[in-house]
């Protein structure tokens, strides 16, 4: 895990690796695809996404929040609070 924003370089590589396995639809493949992942650790991750509507939409916000746990848990990692 990237700890913090050490290499925003390769937090957003391994952004860019990440969304397309997520299987997501509609506004919530929006959101994560318009998102920027700001800290990964192993207790929490901050992904930020200048377009409001977007984030603040509850049900976007919900679909990714799941496909990221399915993500970190199908790896049998620590799934970290979004």
């Amino acid at each position: 895990m990237i700890n913090a924003s050490e290499n925003t370089q390769e937090l957003a590589q391994l952004w860019m690796e990440i969304v397309p396995q997520l299987g997501l639809k509609a506004l919530a493949a929006q959101l994560a695809k318009q998102s920027e992942l700001v800290l990964l650790a192993t207790e929490s991750m901050i992904l930020r996404c200048e377009k409001r509507s977007l984030a603040t939409d509850e049900h976007a916000v919900k679909t990714l929040k799941s496909a990221l746990h399915t993500y970190f848990t199908q790896r049998g990692q620590d799934i970290p609070t979004l």
